[in-house]
């Protein structure tokens, strides 16, 4: 799984990235996975480490700094013509009346 820690040491607070959609470097992630389909290449979290070959050598790497080869960008949703929908998170106990489970409206 892919986890992007985003508080201070000692406090909790994480984003489980769990799916991408690649916008480049396909061939690699269909080798990576052993896939030749677009779409499934990383659509869950052990699929997404697998297709980009995070592994656990990667962690603990801070996904801010520019020379990181492992990288999370500050891209503008509203210059990208993307719409993100947000909907409850699933399987928890407590919690489970808010909207924390973020993603981008499918184009399919």
């Amino acid at each position: 799984m892919l986890n992007a820690v985003t508080e201070k040491t000692g406090v909790p607070g994480a984003v489980l990235i769990r799916a991408a959609r690649p916008v480049s470097g396909m061939e690699i992630m269909m080798d990576n996975r052993q896939v030749r389909k677009k779409r499934i290449i990383a659509d869950g979290p052990g699929k997404l480490t697998q297709a980009f070959g995070i592994d656990l050598k990667d962690n603990g790497k801070d996904l801010t700094m520019e020379s990181s080869c492992l990288k999370i960008y500050n891209y503008a949703i509203g210059t990208a013509n993307i719409k993100v929908k947000r909907s409850y998170r699933i399987g928890l106990s407590k919690g489970n009346d808010r909207q924390l489970r973020f993603m981008i409206e499918d184009k399919y």
